[in-house]
């Protein structure tokens, strides 16, 4: 057998390029991955593997550098491999990075090389720290590849009475129903008057309607529907049907145009805005204890009751908490929510804002409904600081410490009480088993200072005065 010679591989979503040198841009091999079958080879040793390629007629042996180099190439391309056979719009492949000391980071796409530098993660980090980089990278570039992970539009969304909660049956797959199931194919105009618009953000426009029914405001949501979003947006109308509570915004219902690809939601409106308008202006009003506990456990009342029912809600923010004028404060947007079911009690897709992102999810590990108290967990300290930590840091570099370093105490944290730093503390446990759910942080200690409805409604009040 020939002696072994060092070469660089990169993996794309239809070839595997071998190359002389990592500064080489042609290769010297091209291994298409179509008829390509890619197998350990356990008789030569824990780090060979085989690319059987019946298109070429050939077979390639790679000696990778370790056992887990070896699986993690065999893992990668027989996933793309995979998708390519049933790829859907946005997915992207497993990256995995390597670093020389003399050439940098190797196995990397100059784009990616570009965008890891600048998110500063520096070579000792990457050293220490191998396997965390791996995979911080694979889960920002698949954020990145996915078009179909937009946010709903964040925007001011009065209310009819209803009860504290009302149980409907979700379907068994809410992720299989189809927009047709879930919405009327009519111009929401026969319906509606009064249009205003009252937002605008990436997914589409917000107006402010009246019902003609009963002459009661409603928000209607327009999006435009594409083969990337329909299956989210019949999702996250699904979901929504099925939450009725008084701390969730609620969903009245949807109108579909096939022909012009145009969809409405229309939902509760929530004449204070969002809890993020308030936050806006920390440094002239800073929210109070009573204040940020009373709106600890008013997300906490919806998530226990979303999550009673299987449901993440995947994007717990400021954002995404709306308000109305007499103060009460209500669980918006479900355009991440995922159900679970008993054949899949835990996820690892990709969704989510990076800063509020718990580290299981950063990792692409499973996870379930204990990403939303970290999230809520940040929102405090979003609450109490007016942004959440790390956020002068570029995302990457945020990901990246929150898988590392953990999320630091509050600053100046002897300025607010045990009872709000203990909250915090088991909202943060790094292991998801340790943290702390919706059912006994609502009988933590600090939950008992929330303020009144009433009083938030004058911070709502005090806020408008400034714009």
């Amino acid at each position: 057998m020939k002696s072994w010679k060092r070469k660089w591989v990169r993996l794309t979503k239809t070839d595997v390029y071998v190359f002389d040198s990592p500064t080489k841009n042609t290769p010297i091999l091209t291994i298409p991955l179509q008829r390509t079958v890619v197998s350990l080879v356990a008789s030569m040793g824990d780090s060979y593997l085989k690319l059987d390629s019946k298109k070429l007629g050939k077979q390639f042996i790679f000696n990778a550098p370790c056992k887990d180099q070896a699986e993690r190439w065999v893992t990668a391309i027989n996933n793309t491999i995979d998708a390519g056979l049933t790829r859907p719009s946005g997915m992207t492949q497993v990256v995995h990075v390597d670093f020389d000391p003399n050439l940098g980071y190797i196995g990397l796409p100059p784009e990616w090389e570009r965008f890891l530098n600048e998110g500063g993660i520096t070579t000792d980090e990457y050293k220490k720290n191998k396997d965390v980089v791996d995979d911080v990278l694979n889960f920002q570039i698949q954020r990145q590849g996915d078009k179909t992970n937009l946010p709903s539009v964040p925007a001011p969304i009065s209310q009819p009475k209803q009860s504290k909660a009302v149980v409907e049956p979700l379907p068994e797959d809410v992720e299989k129903v189809q927009l047709k199931d879930v919405t009327i194919e009519q111009d929401p105009r026969e319906f509606y008057s009064d249009f205003e618009k009252i937002g605008e953000g990436a997914s589409g426009e917000v107006f402010s309607a009246k019902r003609k029914a009963d002459g009661i405001v409603v928000a209607l949501k327009q999006m435009e529907v594409n083969n990337d979003n329909e299956k989210l947006i019949a999702t996250e109308i699904s979901l929504m049907k099925g939450c009725k509570h008084d701390n969730v915004v609620t969903f009245y219902e949807a109108f579909y145009l096939p022909a012009k690809k145009l969809m409405w939601m229309s939902m509760e409106y929530m004449d204070g805005g969002c809890l993020t308008d308030i936050l806006e202006n920390h440094d002239i009003i800073e929210m109070t204890e009573p204040q940020i506990a009373y709106v600890c456990r008013e997300t906490l009342r919806a998530l226990n009751f979303i999550h009673g029912l299987h449901c993440i809600h995947r994007d717990i923010k400021s954002d995404n908490m709306l308000l109305t004028n007499d103060g009460h404060v209500k669980l918006a947007d479900f355009g991440y929510a995922a159900q679970l079911n008993q054949k899949q009690k835990n996820r690892n897709t990709v969704v989510g804002t990076p800063y509020w992102m718990a580290p299981e999810l950063i990792r692409g590990h499973d996870y379930g409904v204990k990403i939303d108290i970290w999230s809520l967990g940040i929102m405090v300290m979003e609450m109490a600081e007016g942004d959440p930590p790390y956020m002068e840091f570029p995302p990457l570099r945020a990901l990246f410490l929150i898988t590392t370093k953990g999320i630091p105490p509050l600053k100046n944290a002897e300025k607010w009480s045990r009872d709000m730093n203990g909250f915090v503390a088991r909202c943060l446990e790094t292991i998801p088993d340790n943290r702390a759910d919706s059912e006994e942080l609502l009988q933590h200690p600090f939950m008992k200072i929330a303020c009144e409805n009433t009083d938030f409604a004058q911070l709502i009040a005090d806020v408008r005065k400034l714009a």
